[in-house]
């Protein structure tokens, strides 16, 4: 409503799948999740991007991320509601 008030158009929403453990219990702090290893931050990356259906080839974290950047659409993201396989966070 106020977008409009404003002369704006509505913004375009999307939902993004959340990761889950092999129980499928959202990976949080409130369920006690285990940090990331922050020695491994391109590997972390790269598993994320993976499973949101981006192909980023291993390299350093700006690489990824352009490159994630250049893939990125709504349409690749995977549509479940969770996303499972994320061994080194659980």
């Amino acid at each position: 409503h106020v977008m409009r008030c404003l002369g704006k158009p509505p913004p375009t929403y999307a939902h993004l799948p959340v990761i889950a453990d092999a129980k499928g219990e959202k990976l949080s702090k409130h369920n006690a999740a285990t940090a990331l290893d922050s020695g491994a931050a391109s590997q972390n990356l790269a598993t994320v991007l993976s499973l949101l259906g981006l192909d980023c080839p291993l390299d350093t974290v700006p690489a990824m991320l352009d490159t994630a950047l250049r893939q990125w659409h709504s349409a690749v993201l995977p549509t479940g509601l969770a996303l499972t396989g994320f061994a080194a966070m659980t």
